[in-house]
């Protein structure tokens, strides 16, 4: 399904944004085809509605954490918004996407959790390497409460350690873990641990080195305009798993 605005604009300068392997939001084929994903599809209709060519690349986060954190890249998504990337990186002011962050086992692993992460305190957890799971769980590992967190390179390693019997529990976006589970066909095998995390919003942010505060304003216009003619809710139903 097309979503393009058939109103013209000129054309200015590509727009170079880098984004996570992050199914369903953002996430590329092993072919190393064009970025999928409901994330990706709505920076490239609001772009287009902006007259501007973007281009999308995935990346290890790391990486784009520091590629855009030094002027290497124009911006990156979805990325929550916390204080120290602000100071390095101009935030949408619009979220992009909303996301819940959740904790999940294998079927049958006898895992005791009501909402306390002091109560896994003793667990394996996997996470992807600099990837924020919200306020509450990234000062719990920081504090120590949570001292047995693994990082990988993705959630899908992750998924596939935890199946293995490498890990206990794996944190994941809700959405994402759902998808990669689909797509590994091993949805049956996982459940998902008592309450969520955290519901987050995610946005697309650009770097300051770039100086690009009136794209990111035109950004935010076009993104309203998206939730209001119910483009955005028609891309993001049509990406959930």
């Amino acid at each position: 399904m097309t979503f393009l605005s058939p109103t013209c604009f000129a054309q200015e300068a590509a727009v170079r944004l880098l984004a996570l392997q992050y199914p369903p939001y953002e996430y590329q084929d092993m072919d190393g085809g064009k970025v999928k994903g409901v994330a990706a599809d709505l920076v490239r209709e609001a772009f287009a509605r902006m007259g501007r060519t973007v281009t999308i690349q995935v990346l290890p986060w790391p990486r784009i954490l520091w590629m855009v954190k030094n002027g290497q890249a124009d911006g990156f998504f979805t990325s929550y918004r916390l204080p120290d990337r602000e100071q390095w990186a101009d935030f949408s002011r619009e979220e992009l996407v909303p996301q819940v962050t959740c904790l999940f086992s294998k079927k049958g692993a006898g895992i005791s959790y009501t909402g306390d992460l002091a109560q896994l305190g003793g667990r394996s957890i996997g996470v992807v390497a600099q990837v924020s799971y919200g306020e509450r769980f990234d000062q719990a590992v920081q504090a120590g409460v949570l001292p047995r967190v693994i990082q990988s390179a993705d959630g899908e390693g992750n998924f596939r350690q935890m199946l293995a019997g490498r890990l206990e529990i794996v944190a994941s976006n809700q959405l994402g873990a759902r998808f990669i589970l689909a797509r590994m066909g091993r949805a049956a095998e996982v459940e998902e641990l008592g309450p969520p995390l955290e519901r987050l919003s995610s946005y697309l942010a650009f770097s300051r080195q770039k100086h690009l505060g009136a794209v990111r304003d035109q950004f935010d216009r076009v993104l309203r305009q998206m939730k209001a003619d119910g483009t955005w809710a028609g891309i993001l139903k049509l990406g959930a798993p």
